[in-house]
């Protein structure tokens, strides 16, 4: 017995002269717990090790004392200190005293370098065992190192048998080992997951959901904010599965990689800084994609999750929030050409609720492309075809989807918005067709319950012209809409966009010509025409439409003007005014020279096309 006491004094003594050690050689070193643990620091000027620029050396023999639970065989009994080699300069934390190579800001890798820069060496476990350990002073560590051969998750169990064990007495972290370098690199950690002791005597405190790939990982086990020295209980239990987020996917950089249409569960692992998990995805075929995201109903109504869509440019494509109380957050269709895309999904505030991401995929040639938000990156569509998309919630700004179509010659086009209509009376959507130079040349905004908006036919030069949809200042449905673009070529149309005398359509006399008034938001179309006599001769314009109820209503003025802008003749057509009713201006006699004739609302605006013919003789 009493060399027992003996040999745990040498021990204890080995302890205290190799901590003495550590601190004569690199200062007043910072041993400030992780997670959560209390901050230990010497001075205010400790340096801090760089866990990226530093590994852990655990080829050095160790002394174990900590035995297997219910087997019969003890561990190896060899136990000694292994200290962090660093490769960079020390980062002082006391920016008074920080040079210019120096970072005074700690990063979150940064400050798990500062509380586990000195192991023990690890004691080998396997999965599922109960392994008993106990920390000889509140800045030990022990460390035990694991094995995993395929892909699935971890689960953290600590306990202890206390009957009044203080709060908080122990945290386990798990790390995975990586090649900071690539093969043959240098080895280092990073921190996965934790777990604390729990406050109840006796219960088993288990960590969330650790997802894993193949690979090397060690557990930490180190004093909490209180310390204890009596014996703990950690066992690392293990599931495989493909179907569980895995490793360290907390940037874009580092995802797991997904499979359409299957989905795949996580959890926000507890952190310092709050867990972010990275997902990547592939297209191979244009299509839309839909994504869930679902969990338990928690019974609060705080925002827990943030779930993002990026392209591979980081472009983000789609953003929503997930309240503890909801069940299913589903995006609306997002039409995606091919390519890689990635699903973030954010912690907002801590739970350990289990969530599960879908990625669902239908394959489809007429699925808009995101991302399509500008004239710059509009996807281009045809005439005659008809394309599908919808309008996606994003963080900072509006979603909106541009279509760009080239017509080869002078015509006129139709555009064609469709949808399925909803009980609602708000304004949904805005419908806007411009020309290369952002002039709009049509306008309209679908309610919610609108199932068709068909513009007026719309004369157009030949060029590129671009539709956009968007909710901007209305109200965001995610439903999917369709649109189509009808094309008429002909040199016999109006030539939008012909709003004022210096941009009037050049037409000649006696020839047919179609327009049409086109709404523009508020504002009503104006259509100005100019025609050159040669000389003198007797002017008039004739005006023609199909007929429209209510049949009295006054819908279009039309004037002669000379090149001044006076009126020399002007004529009103009602509505009714159609078929074979032909209304024309009194007959002018004009000297040679240039003419315009311009088409403007009289009372009642209306959109129909109209037949506008100058006859000179």
């Amino acid at each position: 017995m009493q060399k027992a006491y003996i040999s745990k004094f040498k021990r204890m003594l080995k302890v205290l002269s190799a901590a003495v050690l550590l601190i004569t050689a690199v200062g007043s070193f910072n041993f400030a717990a992780f997670y959560g643990a209390e901050s230990r620091a010497f001075s205010n000027s400790a340096p801090v090790l760089n866990i990226e620029d530093a590994f852990l050396d655990l080829s050095k023999p160790a002394e174990l004392t900590d035995t297997l639970v219910g087997s019969a065989t003890v561990a190896a009994t060899q136990k000694t200190e292994s200290i962090a080699k660093s490769t960079a300069p020390f980062v002082n934390t006391d920016s008074s005293n920080s040079d210019n190579n120096s970072n005074p800001v700690l990063t979150p890798i940064q400050k798990v370098g500062s509380s586990i820069a000195n192991f023990s060496a690890p004691l080998p476990i396997k999965t599922g065992n109960k392994i008993k350990g106990m920390l000889a002073s509140k800045s030990d560590n022990m460390v035990y190192s694991l094995e995993i051969s395929q892909r699935g998750y971890i689960v953290l169990e600590l306990s202890h048998s206390l009957p009044s064990a203080p709060a908080n007495a122990w945290n386990a972290v798990l790390y995975e080992e990586y090649n900071s370098t690539g093969i043959g690199g240098e080895i280092k950690y990073r921190p996965l997951g934790r777990v604390s002791s729990t406050l109840k005597d006796t219960d088993v405190a288990t960590s969330e959901k650790i997802g894993v790939y193949p690979g090397n990982y060690i557990i930490v086990v180190s004093s909490g904010t209180a310390f204890s020295p009596t014996e703990f209980y950690i066992k690392a239990d293990f599931t495989a599965t493909f179907d569980y987020e895995a490793g360290y996917n907390d940037t874009i950089t580092r995802y797991n990689e997904i499979t359409l249409n299957k989905p795949i569960k996580g959890v926000m692992n507890e952190g310092e800084q709050p867990d972010s998990d990275w997902f990547m995805f592939r297209v191979d075929k244009k299509g839309f994609v839909r994504i869930s995201f679902e969990h338990e109903d928690l019974k609060l109504p705080q925002v827990g999750w943030k779930i993002y869509l990026y392209d591979q440019w980081e472009n983000e494509l789609y953003y929503a929030k997930s309240n503890f109380n909801d069940t299913l957050v589903r995006s609306g269709l997002i039409g995606l050409d091919e390519g890689y895309y990635f699903v973030n999904i954010s912690q907002h505030i801590h739970s350990e609720a289990e969530y599960t991401l879908t990625v669902s995929f239908e394959q489809s040639n007429l699925a808009e492309s995101e991302y399509n938000d500008s004239i710059e990156t509009a996807m281009p569509i045809e005439t005659g075809k008809q394309y599908k998309g919808s309008i996606s919630e994003r963080s900072r700004r509006t979603d909106k989807d541009f279509f760009k179509v080239t017509l080869p010659m002078d015509g006129s086009v139709a555009l064609l918005f469709e949808k399925e209509p909803i009980n609602d009376q708000k304004d949904g959507w805005n419908i806007t067709l411009i020309n290369k130079d952002g002039e709009v040349m049509y306008s309209a905004v679908a309610k919610l319950s609108t199932a068709k908006i068909e513009s007026p036919r719309i004369g157009l030069a030949a060029g590129e012209y671009y539709v956009v949809i968007d909710s901007e200042n209305r109200t965001l449905n995610t439903a999917p809409y369709t649109i189509s673009l009808d094309f008429d070529a002909t040199y016999y149309w109006e030539a939008e966009k012909n709003d004022t005398m210096a941009k009037a359509n050049p037409i000649s006399v006696n020839r047919d010509y179609r327009g049409s008034l086109v709404e523009i938001g508020i504002d009503f179309d104006t259509d100005w025409y100019s025609f050159e006599l040669t000389g003198e001769s007797r002017v008039s314009v004739s005006f023609s439409h199909n007929a429209i109820e209510p049949y009295l209503n006054k819908g279009w003025l039309i004037q002669l003007v000379d090149k001044d802008g006076r009126v020399i003749k002007s004529v009103t057509s009602r509505w009714g005014d159609g078929g074979d009713a032909v209304v024309s201006t009194e007959e002018a006699v004009l000297p040679a020279g240039k003419y315009y004739v311009k088409v403007d609302t009289a009372e009642y605006y209306n959109s129909a096309t109209y037949i506008l013919k100058v006859n000179a003789r």
